[in-house]
């Protein structure tokens, strides 16, 4: 073999070896994207939460895909065995109607609230209840989304999840602002449960993967 060849041989053995180095399956997160997860886990509603944590910050995937940064947590949670006492869902209802104010004095516009009562003679008896929440801070939204279910004398939990934008979205991803629910208005915080389903208030959203940013938008890829 010449030396030439030999060289260029070296160099392309090196120059793979670098792309492997950095993996095409490598995701990128920057300390922007660290510090809104950590704003995240500070909130009390997670510092006060029970178990079964998940967080993960913001990062933008080798397909140049944002996916955004989030923490969920479990709340409250009970079974039937845990307690002496029978699992009845007023107590997983007023759980989730705590969570919904210390999420208000935390600073959390209610967006909306459900509450989701059994069909007559269905095959399910759990009850549900949702909310979905927004916050701005310094210029950057984040977003909540607070869900509890029941079934008598079995189970009861209350989950809550939050997100915040990657460094490549806009900072404010509720620009409009809806109007929020009054404290006490909404149905997971009025005494008792309705005879039928009920939904208020303008439900937001944040998903969990962004769009495409980069060179692969802008050819549609």
């Amino acid at each position: 073999m010449q030396r030439g060849s030999a060289v260029i041989l070296i160099l392309g053995c090196a120059l793979a070896l670098t792309g492997c180095s950095q993996g095409p399956d490598r995701e990128r997160v920057t300390d922007t994207d660290r510090q809104r997860l950590q704003l995240m886990l500070d909130e009390p509603i997670v510092r006060e939460a029970e178990q079964d944590m998940s967080k993960q910050p913001g990062t933008l995937r080798a397909d140049n895909t944002l996916k955004r940064g989030f923490v969920s947590v479990s709340v409250f949670s009970v079974f039937a065995g845990e307690r002496e006492q029978p699992v009845r869902p007023a107590l997983t209802k007023r759980r989730t109607a705590d969570a919904l104010g210390v999420l208000r004095d935390s600073g959390w516009t209610i967006a909306s609230a459900s509450c989701t009562v059994p069909e007559p003679d269905g095959p399910d008896d759990a009850l549900q209840w949702e909310s979905t929440a927004y916050k701005h801070v310094d210029g950057v939204s984040y977003w909540a989304n607070l869900t509890a279910a029941a079934i008598p004398s079995r189970l009861g939990v209350v989950d809550i999840a939050l997100r915040a934008p990657n460094v490549d979205d806009p900072p404010d991803l509720f620009p409009r602002r809806p109007a929020g629910l009054p404290a006490g208005s909404t149905c997971i915080e009025q005494s008792g449960m309705p005879d039928e389903g009920v939904e208020q208030g303008a439900p937001v959203q944040m998903e969990q993967v962004g769009p495409q940013v980069g060179p692969a938008a802008e050819l549609g890829q």
